[in-house]
């Protein structure tokens, strides 16, 4: 928990002072404009005074507060709104200067990060991006994967199992999936409904551009009229988004345009969406765009449900083709729609990927290992 002396240094962070708009406006420069040519060139605090002294009075609290402290951490960053707080921080003498790079750094990356010591990224994508490294004095990123709360996310499955294993029909339906292949006899997880088709494959995301799911709905379609078509009579396969967005009224038209049999959830809150996925034979990540890190991949992996990626950006890194998910080669409906069709008639091979899927996220995305890839940039900082 916070003392008051931090939250008193917090409240001055997000609140920079009226002379510093004044003095922008004067000048006809943008705030990070200002701030990064008073900070950024300055050796002392006195340097800062001479060029600005007006500004500098109204910094003077905050500067003085951060003189109290060993280590500035600046979680999600990589906007200039609160990085121009690196270079007061070295001027106070803060030794250790940490930046968590958020969702946002795989495009823009505030030049104010120069001030870190340290800059700690989501993925191997954000490490050797471009972008990330343009302001950052070849300082190198280190990879640390985020944190997921395993324990809400398994309550909250197991709640829904256990509301749909209560109706007759839900323990019919777990007796079918095994005769089908679906479910060994030791595995814990059960039907939430009793409409769970054998192949049901889910997108949970933004229905926006970015996450191209024009390509899952086309995948799905492709796989359908496969099925349809063929010497074999199979069950459909059934997609499902989880998700809302901009093109969410354009996606559910194409999807009864290609009769694609998706359906759409829109938004779900954080407790219902593992119930979706546990049911599914896999999760699709059907994006082309590079992608810092998602956390919708560990998530379904320790819910023991495989992956399915093209595996562009940082989204893909947790996972190994044919051990623990499948990466698509190529970006293409019909190669997404191979490898679909694949995990849905192996069932051996979809429970073998869950189950490693299950290990790797428990053993990756831990509490202990976050910890420990953060402790060497937080230990014994020094004044400087």
């Amino acid at each position: 928990m916070l003392d008051q002396q931090a939250l008193e240094v917090f409240r001055l962070c997000i609140e920079l002072p009226s002379e510093t708009w004044d003095e922008a406006n004067r000048q006809s420069v943008t705030v990070g404009n200002l701030l990064y040519s008073m900070l950024v060139g300055a050796a002392t605090w006195s340097g800062v005074t001479s060029v600005l002294p007006d500004i500098a009075r109204a910094l003077g609290d905050l500067h003085r507060h951060l003189t109290k402290f060993d280590v500035l951490v600046i979680s999600n960053g990589a906007k200039d709104a609160d990085a121009y707080l690196l270079h007061v921080a070295r001027l106070a003498g803060v030794g250790g200067r940490v930046v968590n790079l958020g969702a946002l750094a795989g495009g823009y990356m505030s030049p104010f990060f120069s001030g870190a010591t340290a800059l700690i990224g989501p993925s191997q994508f954000v490490a050797h991006n471009p972008a990330v490294h343009r302001h950052t004095g070849g300082l190198p990123v280190k990879v640390c994967h985020p944190v997921m709360d395993a324990a809400r996310l398994l309550d909250a499955a197991q709640a829904c199992r256990t509301a749909g294993a209560q109706t007759p029909d839900a323990r019919g339906q777990a007796r079918e999936l095994r005769e089908y292949g679906a479910m060994s006899e030791g595995a814990t997880y059960a039907a939430c409904s009793s409409n769970l088709p054998p192949a049901r494959f889910i997108l949970v995301g933004r229905v926006s551009s970015e996450k191209t799911p024009g390509m899952f709905l086309r995948a799905m379609a492709v796989l359908r009229k496969r099925w349809m078509e063929g010497p074999r009579r199979r069950s459909q396969p059934e997609g499902v988004v989880v998700g809302n967005g901009p093109l969410q009224n354009h996606m559910e038209r194409l999807a009864l345009d290609l009769d694609a049999n998706v359906m759409f959830k829109g938004f779900l809150s954080v407790d219902a969406v593992p119930c979706e996925v546990q049911r599914a034979t896999a999760l699709v990540l059907p994006s082309t765009c590079s992608e810092t890190f998602g956390m919708v991949v560990p998530e379904a992996m320790l819910l023991g449900v495989p992956v399915v990626t093209f595996g562009f950006g940082g989204s893909g890194e947790l996972v190994s083709h044919m051990e623990n998910g499948m990466l698509v080669a190529e970006a293409t409906p019909k190669a997404l729609a191979d490898a679909l069709e694949l995990l849905a008639t192996d069932t051996a091979m979809r429970n073998r990927l869950g189950a490693q899927a299950r290990q790797d996220a428990l053993r990756v995305l831990s509490l202990p290992e976050m910890v420990a890839c953060h402790t060497d940039e937080f230990a014994s900082p020094t004044k400087r």
